[in-house]
């Protein structure tokens, strides 16, 4: 659980999954923008402008010649702005909450990636120590059949066994040689398979010190057993929760297409020069904004995410047949091994 890559990798799923959640919050906070601007033009409605801006405008700017043909004019603008969402008919907690529904089925699967970790290194685990002792006793029946063959050799030479004798049990230790090689090789891949499993260099050597002992029978009955991994499986509280996030995002779809309220107000100054020929205003506004069309994507999203939900309540019972289907298979696997 410390090295296997795959934890790491759910784990930045989960922190990017958090970001999206603050990222649909932040849309509850004021948004502020600063801006700094340098113009110079002897455009007449920017020169009019511009001196009403910074407060220099005097009698004389009324001559028509001035107006007509003025000289260059440049202003330094300094901007701050903020505008506050005041109400969206709950488009933007919907998306809060089909974002914590996100992040929350990012958890469920970085628990069920814990669990394929540790079944993957029990597996792996298991599988060497057999792969030890099947070397082992290949080795102890190689040296067996070496005893024999050297017995039929020495019983031909008495005139007690034939050629064909020495023959069978040669074939026999050939056998058993390959049993060795065999099982030696598989010794070496079930520990790669143990490294990779543990997230480890795949030659790092380990003493395994567990020993295999008899499975205990299970006793609880298979039913109650299916309905507790259907309480407990990661993937069933992952699916119910993807049919949350869907319903919240189907509702965030539908609210946008009604109006959202803003309120809005700015800081301006407007400089002659950087420091000084100044002049400052400020404004407030309230503002109602509403989409009458946006070639209907707001309702075809809104469409995709309820078909989304549709697909994932389908896909509910689908899961849990298959989970007791797995949790049956597994009753009767491990009575039949033990």
């Amino acid at each position: 659980l410390e090295k296997n890559p795959s934890v790491a990798a759910e784990q930045a799923g989960i922190e990017a999954a958090e970001a999206r959640v603050q990222q649909a919050r932040a849309g509850f906070y004021p948004h502020l923008r600063f801006s700094e601007s340098y113009t110079r033009s002897n455009n007449p409605v920017f020169a009019f402008s511009t001196l009403l801006l910074q407060r220099r405008f005097t009698m004389d700017d009324f001559a028509i010649n001035r107006l007509n043909s003025p000289g260059s004019l440049q202003n330094f603008q300094s901007q701050l702005s903020a505008e506050q969402l005041v109400y969206d008919f709950g488009s933007r907690g919907h998306q809060v909450r089909a974002a914590q529904a996100g992040r929350s089925i990012a958890e469920t699967g970085a628990d069920a990636n814990r669990l394929r970790v540790m079944d993957s290194v029990l597996r792996s685990y298991l599988a060497a120590l057999l792969a030890e002792q099947a070397v082992e006793t290949a080795r102890q029946a190689e040296k067996s059949a070496g005893v024999s063959r050297d017995r039929a050799v020495a019983m031909r030479e008495a005139g007690l066994a034939t050629d064909a004798d020495v023959l069978s049990i040669e074939v026999h230790l050939a056998e058993v040689r390959e049993q060795v090689v065999r099982g030696e090789a598989n010794l070496q891949v079930a520990h790669a398979s143990l490294n990779e499993a543990l997230g480890l260099p795949l030659d790092t050597v380990h003493q395994l010190r567990t020993r295999l002992l008899p499975l205990e029978a299970t006793r609880e009955p298979v039913a109650d057993l299916e309905q507790s991994a259907l309480r407990a499986r990661p993937e069933t509280r992952q699916i119910a929760l993807a049919e949350g996030a869907a319903q919240a995002q189907a509702r965030a779809a539908r609210a946008s297409l009604l109006p959202k309220v803003y309120l809005r107000g700015a800081l301006e100054a407007n400089r002659g020069t950087y420091v000084t020929n100044a002049g400052g205003n400020w404004t407030v506004a309230g503002a109602l904004e509403w989409n009458f069309s946006t070639g209907r994507r707001d309702l075809w999203q809104a469409r995709e995410s309820e078909a989304i939900g549709r697909r994932t309540a389908a896909d509910s019972q689908s899961l849990a047949a298959r989970v007791k289907v797995e949790v049956r298979r597994a009753w009767h696997e491990s009575n039949a091994a033990r």
